[in-house]
């Protein structure tokens, strides 16, 4: 998935059940393909959020809101 070229990446929960290690290399990874590629993941880690987002979005109440 990572390998071609895409327009678009979309990922749910990208970190889930990985240990540190292993999230630090798929975020390494994907922060290098990020200047040729939109990159949308969803999270519940607000940490990874911030560390990673350029733009962070949240729902509250059924309405997505930006908050960063």
């Amino acid at each position: 998935m990572l390998v071609s070229n895409k327009e678009i990446l979309m990922l749910d929960e990208p970190s889930y059940g990985q240990d540190f290690k292993q999230v630090k290399n798929i975020m390494d990874k994907l922060m290098e393909i990020k200047k040729d590629t939109t990159i949308i993941f969803t999270t519940h880690e607000m940490d990874l959020a911030y560390a990673y987002g350029d733009s962070i979005y949240r729902i509250e109440n059924g309405e997505m809101k930006c908050i960063k």
